[in-house]
């Protein structure tokens, strides 16, 4: 099974693509890319089924029957993520599909719960909601996932920031300077004027009222705590 090692790193050099068909990968005469192919689906909480299978694959169905067997084998003699996972067959859909524990992944309550933090705080810009939300669906089965996107879309709400900065990059690389007691200069816009603010230390990051803050104090000063709004943060300088 150490094939599916190596061909998981050839295949993940290959994501995004969309159709592996269209691809150089010969799933006909190489096991080791029909049983990725089909773990991948399988990780992407969808239904597979033999006859869709080998049709695309251009296989016998006996092959792909086989192909699920190895994957089952291979699954029971590592637990994934230190915790079961097994394919199963569903009678009623006629399918395969990956059953995980609970405790491994978000449950639908857990997920809309995180749905509705993200989009009532609307701290975030549009597409970076929609990228955070996609990839909290991913958690989910296909049924599932369309009742949770008709809840999303009825509690819908259009976010404030309109900044044209990727404020999750700027909270990861001010959370970077915080882990390695870095000192920092930036611009501070407050009431639609500049200032330049030198040798801050960054302490932490806090979330209130919709947005984001770093708690910060000036060099020399380490009483005097101070808030800044984060989404007001520019040009940030390692001083």
């Amino acid at each position: 099974m150490k094939i599916l090692i190596i061909v998981f790193e050839k295949l993940n050099k290959y994501r995004g693509m969309g159709d592996f068909m269209r691809g150089n990968f010969d799933f006909k005469g190489n096991k080791g890319f029909r049983m990725i192919y089909i773990f991948e689906r399988l990780s992407n909480g969808e239904l597979v089924k033999k006859a869709n299978l080998a049709e695309e694959l251009c296989v016998s169905e006996k092959s792909i029957q086989r192909d699920i067997q190895d994957l089952r084998m291979y699954l029971a003699e590592t637990r994934f993520y230190e915790e079961e996972i097994k394919i199963n067959y569903d009678k009623t859909r006629k399918g395969y599909h990956l059953n995980k524990r609970e405790k491994e992944r978000f449950t639908n309550k857990e997920i809309l719960v995180l749905s509705k933090i993200l989009l009532e705080s609307r701290v975030f810009r549009k597409n970076e909601i929609e990228t955070l939300l996609k990839k909290l669906l991913v958690q989910t089965t296909p049924i599932e996932k369309r009742k949770l996107e008709a809840v999303i879309k009825y509690n819908k709400m259009e976010p404030v920031n309109e900044n044209k900065f990727d404020l999750m990059d700027l909270i990861w690389e001010l959370s970077t300077f915080i882990l390695d007691k870095k000192l920092i200069s930036f611009t501070y816009i407050q009431d639609g004027e500049r200032k330049e603010l030198n040798e801050i230390k960054p302490i932490s990051i806090i979330f209130s009222d919709d947005y984001f803050f770093l708690t910060a104090v000036h060099d020399g000063n380490a009483t005097t705590l101070e808030n800044y709004q984060i989404d007001k943060i520019k040009n940030i300088k390692l001083t």
